[in-house]
């Protein structure tokens, strides 16, 4: 499976989510890339699911 970005309607929420996702690639550029994919998929399933409770914000992975 591939890393895929949430898409966000709201532009300060696409803003952040954005940044936090950078600061990941960045942080995990010395792994190999398996890893660093790994990686950025459990972070994006963590923030993907925490929508999942408030309905109010992604619609796509």
């Amino acid at each position: 499976m591939k890393f895929k970005e949430i898409e966000f309607t709201d532009s300060t929420a696409k803003r952040i989510y954005k940044d936090y996702i950078s600061r990941i690639k960045n942080t995990t550029k010395i792994l190999d890339s398996d890893n660093r994919e790994e990686i950025l998929m459990e972070a994006n399933s963590h923030i993907f699911e925490s929508f999942q409770n408030d309905k109010s914000e992604p619609n796509d992975v």
